[in-house]
């Protein structure tokens, strides 16, 4: 689920097994609203969203917000607090409705089980800070920058936070939630706002492809462009994402 607090967006794990499917945007749609950009994103009822047509959430109550929030989202510094802060993708979609984006079927690389965490080894470039312990959250500041990549290709720029649960388990899954630059799945170079899973049997989705993934926020447009960028030697711009499990849910995993 997605909601936006005070310039951070905030996804908590409600339902961790998730599935692929395919995105109906045509049914239910309150409202069609096309960005500066070209975007155009369907307002969907919150009710008939994609997620909510998998067999695990049938007759499923939406959880509106989380039952209580992390101590430090409450204690964030001051230094934090002044930091110029990018805009997400805004898409007023009236209440009760959920932006999703319109697939652009125009040639572009299909990503309906793609991943590209787990397709990088021998191909690029990867640097991080990895943390293994209990963990039930992780809150981060990500600079946003729209390097050039190169098209027609499945070269991609992301910067973005990512939760796996212990390798070692039955079923392994990740969760992801940044910025990606994507030429060749949008067809431009530009910061957009993504969440991806990628589990066992290099199963992956992305956005609302996911069905286990309920959205909240009539206003956070997936897959839409993040802005204004950081320039080098110039202003920086951050987004701040909270990515935690409800822990009174003892859905998924």
């Amino acid at each position: 689920m997605i909601t936006s607090v005070a310039n951070i967006v905030i996804v908590f794990l409600l339902c961790v097994a998730l599935a692929l499917g395919e995105i109906r945007s045509s049914d239910h749609v309150v409202k069609t609203i096309k960005t500066e950009e070209g975007d155009v994103f369907n307002c969907i009822d919150i009710n008939r969203q994609p997620a909510l047509d998998h067999p695990l959430l049938k007759n499923h109550e939406i959880q509106m917000k989380p039952s209580s929030y992390p101590y430090e989202l409450h204690n964030r510094s001051l230094s934090e607090a002044t930091k110029l802060i990018a805009q997400l993708p805004f898409v007023a979609c009236p209440e009760g409705s959920v932006p999703i984006l319109q697939d652009r079927k125009d040639g572009k690389i299909d990503i309906s089980n793609f991943h590209p965490m787990a397709s990088y080894v021998g191909k690029g470039e990867l640097a991080g800070i990895r943390t293994i312990d209990d963990i039930y959250g992780s809150y981060v500041s990500i600079n946003v920058y729209e390097p050039k990549v190169k098209e027609k290709t499945e070269d991609f720029s992301a910067s973005w936070v990512e939760m796996s649960n212990n390798e070692n388990t039955s079923y392994y899954e990740t969760i992801a939630v940044g910025s990606v630059v994507w030429p060749s799945l949008h067809g431009d170079n530009f910061a957009r706002f993504h969440a991806s899973w990628y589990g066992k049997g290099n199963n992956a989705c992305w956005d609302h492809r996911c069905p286990g993934f309920v959205q909240v926020s009539p206003s956070v447009g997936l897959g839409g462009r993040v802005k204004p960028i950081s320039v080098y030697n110039g202003l920086q711009y951050d987004i701040h994402v909270l990515l935690f499990k409800d822990q009174r849910l003892q859905i998924g995993g």
